[in-house]
């Protein structure tokens, strides 16, 4: 702790050193916001636990700022400056994208030439209803080519880019081609590989002679083992919340998909390559890329959200009416973002030592707010917004267990919507309402318990009230649930055509209309009608039979009422009920008899084409390992050993799990999904019944510590898992949605289980795994479950 104390001392002395001189052309009045924004960004740098970082601001074609932040090493406690490297990550697409425009200009090549015109032997197995249809430079160069990350084919480091290309051709497509946006950075180096080809060189060369050179970008290079030469060069970093210290991260060797992301730099040379795109393409008196060219790598390609575009290397949103053209870039220890408003003709690099650091993307509105908006008074009453951060659970129009975070941005609370952005709030009004700043029409209030917890969030929205609970608090019935089963059930409105279904969310009596949202509704008032939550324009009555049955309900809008009877009642079963229909007793006797036991099972990464083998070995409740083999793409090993669990792969630094990612790994234990769930979760809920392919499934909610809940489909008649969600965890707090489907139940050593399961995610696609054989009562050696670093 003295060590991290000392780091900020040393950081706030820095603040007065590594500025660049300020120009004849900055006002007294944008140096004062220059000032400011160096202030929020070391206090932004701070509180998101950021070793060092450097920035570059560039305006009318003058670089007006630059700064360093921190330390470049820890140990060394080496200050940043703004000659310091760093890895830009994915922030290199546009310097591929700017070549390709590049060889546009000259005739040379097309951005709607298909890519084998160039590397003949990428035939990717595209979907689409034109037989003929191949991917195109355009495709590849704005992720829509409907292949996800294919992150095995690269992740080791050690394949060559153009065999990456060629083994890519075995995999399958996720979605149909132009029809979503999948990133995907092999998808992305075949541009490069490409646009190479066609020069006549290879696409280090390329970048060098068309764009650093011209650019005087002379501490720029395009290889990770060229960086590492460089004394400049930081070291990267990840902040480990349950040590509360700095995790050392080794620069990732991702020279074999370099046109998607190798380029190491410093906010010296990318505040040229700010000045070369401001400039339209062209860069003291000289056009490198024609506007014409550049302006196409601006324009949407395709929707990656809602007021969210990909281009071609760069990202598209507005701020203000103002169109932002941005890319951000992330590697191991390493965190990026490259900004402009070409409007107001200004842009920004920062560059950071932080593994996925939320500060990077976070400084676009904060930058522009700042150097572009009024100098802000000092307010000594402000909110105390801590009560308010946190992660909030919606379930709502398009978001199905989505986490809407609350956190601090520019000095005001904000809310960040998945797949929309940072929405920044105004101070509360008189109601208690903090209205967005981009709109009046949105905004949100926050809920307290007795204890003055604040436990949940309301948004407002075009008449409607959305509840969102949030994470780690549970609503409290308003009324014993028990009292709610017997409205549960299907209702059917032939008048309307639909199927309604009446069933319990966050311990509310709710109605799943189809196509449109789980409402939950208010209890009843004195005259038996339940208002819908989100509105009073809507409610519904039941009808019961004299024995206490319901027949009917009775919907009420606009003035008109929809019968709906009842076609079937679904009481849900309780836990005990779900655990007997499991045979949850009987399958730990059976595990108990199996003793140590091995599962040998082959599996295929469907969107990367590639096979592998995984064995996983049992030995108790307590330990487990998993050894994964890809052949020439990699292995990996994770072990669980009672507290303690290690990861030790080809893709990435040896590593043991700690905090969440460690309860994490002991709840993928096989004993889990298994056994009795009361000796795994705190929480088990039976949320509703449901059809899942047919048949007919009870809908589960489990949840363990401050884990993600995970939501799992039991057959109504077997007691199977036949599907699973989870949130699966990653390094930096991100969580990626995984759905699991099982398959081909079999009778095995007294347990039913599956010997086929299927898992998906929109990063890496499908991930078929086929138990092959497994082996009983086996002898496993108290050391085959202990992981330690190899040797160096």
């Amino acid at each position: 702790m003295k060590k991290i104390m000392a780091l900020l001392l040393l950081a706030i002395l820095l603040l007065a050193g590594c500025s660049a001189p300020a120009s004849p052309a900055v006002t007294p009045e944008i140096q004062q916001k220059l000032d400011l924004l160096v202030e929020q960004l070391e206090q932004q740098r701070q509180t998101l636990h950021v070793p060092g970082m450097a920035i570059a601001v560039v305006k009318d074609d003058e670089v007006v700022l630059t700064h360093g932040f921190g330390v470049a090493n820890v140990e060394t406690e080496t200050p940043v400056t703004p000659k310091t490297i760093f890895a830009i990550g994915s922030s290199t697409k546009a310097f591929t994208s700017a070549v390709v425009g590049m060889l546009v200009d000259e005739g040379t090549m097309s951005w709607d030439d298909p890519v084998t015109k160039y590397l003949p032997y990428f035939t990717m197995n595209v979907e689409s209803d034109d037989e003929s249809a191949e991917l195109t430079l355009r495709d590849v160069l704005s992720h829509r080519t409907g292949f996800t990350r294919m992150g095995l084919l690269f992740a080791s480091g050690q394949i060559p880019r153009e065999e990456v290309l060629l083994d890519a051709t075995k995999a399958e497509p996720y979605v149909p081609l132009r029809e979503k946006f999948y990133y995907s950075n092999v998808m992305y180096m075949s541009a490069g590989i490409a646009a190479s080809k066609a020069a006549g060189t290879d696409w280090d060369t390329l970048i060098k002679d068309r764009i650093l050179e011209p650019l005087h970008m002379d501490s720029t290079t395009t290889s990770g083992l060229q960086a590492e030469k460089d004394s400049r060069l930081s070291l990267g970093y990840l902040w480990d919340e349950d040590l509360q210290d700095y995790e050392y991260k080794p620069l990732r060797n991702i020279d074999n998909i370099g046109p998607a992301g190798s380029i190491n730099s410093n906010v010296l040379d990318m505040a040229q390559w700010l000045r070369l795109h401001l400039g339209s393409g062209e860069y003291e008196g000289r056009r490198l890329i024609s506007e014409e060219s550049l302006r196409e790598t601006w324009t949407k390609q395709i929707d990656i959200a809602q007021g969210v575009g990909y281009g071609m290397g760069w990202m598209i949103r507005e701020w203000e009416g103002q169109p932002v053209i941005e890319h951000g870039g992330n590697t191991d220890g390493f965190t990026a973002q490259v900004a402009m408003l070409p409007e107001s003709d200004i842009g920004f690099v920062l560059l950071t030592n932080a593994s996925v650091s939320p500060l990077p993307p976070q400084a676009i509105n904060l930058v522009w707010d700042t150097l572009l908006g009024e100098v802000p008074d000092t307010d000594d009453g402000a909110v105390d917004y801590e009560p308010y951060i946190g992660e909030y659970i919606a379930n709502f129009g398009q978001f199905q267990d989505t986490v809407f975070t609350v956190l601090v941005q520019n000095d005001r609370l904000a809310v960040d919507v998945p797949g929309q952005q940072v929405f920044e709030l105004k101070e509360p009004d008189e109601e208690g309402k903090w209205y967005f700043v981009i709109s009046n029409e949105i905004a949100v209030s926050f809920e307290r318990d007795d204890n003055d917890n604040v436990i949940g969030m309301k948004m407002y929205q075009a008449g409607m009230t959305f509840d969102i609970p949030k994470e780690g608090f549970e609503i409290a019935p308003e009324i014993p649930l028990d009292e709610l089963q017997k409205y549960l059930g299907s209702y059917r409105s032939e008048q309307l055509g639909i199927t309604v279904e009446v069933l319990v969310q966050n311990n509310r009596l709710a109605i799943d209309v189809p196509g449109q949202m789980v409402y939950e509704l208010y209890p009843p008032d004195d005259k038996g009608l339940w208002f819908f939550r989100v509105t009073p324009d809507i409610s519904l009555k039941f009808n019961e039979t004299p024995d206490g049955n319901i027949a009917s309900l009775i919907m009420y809008q606009a003035g008109q009422e929809f019968l709906m009877p009842q076609i079937e009642s679904k009481r849900l079963p309780t836990i005990a009920e779900i655990m007997a229909l499991r045979d949850a007793e009987g399958n730990e006797a059976a595990l108990e008899a199996m003793g140590d036991y091995r599962i040998d099972s082959t599996t295929y990464s469907a969107q990367s084409g590639v096979r592998g083998a995984v064995a996983i070995y049992v030995a108790g409740a307590d330990r487990y390992r998993v050894d994964s083999d890809y052949g020439k793409y990699g292995y990996g090993h994770t072990v669980v050993n009672g507290d303690r669990a290690w990861v030790e792969s080809s893709f990435g630094p040896f590593k043991e799990l700690r905090g969440q990612l460690l309860a994490q790994a002991k709840q993928g234990h096989p004993y889990v999904m298994t056994g009795d769930w009361r000796d795994y979760f705190d929480s088990i809920k039976v949320i509703r019944a449901d059809m899942l392919d047919d048949i007919e499934v009870y809908v589960v909610e489990l949840r363990s510590g401050d884990l993600p809940a995970m939501t799992v489909f039991v057959d109504a008649a077997t007691g199977d898992v036949l599907l699973s969600k989870i949130i699966s965890l990653q390094e930096g707090g991100i969580g990626i949605p995984v759905t699991t489907r099982s398959e081909d139940f079999r009778q095995i050593y007294g347990i039913r289980a599956p010997s086929r399961s299927i898992s998906s995610n929109e990063q890496t696609g499908r991930n078929i795994v086929e138990d092959e054989t497994i082996e009983t009562n086996i002898r496993l050696d108290d050391d085959f479950f202990i992981l330690t670093p190899p040797e160096e």
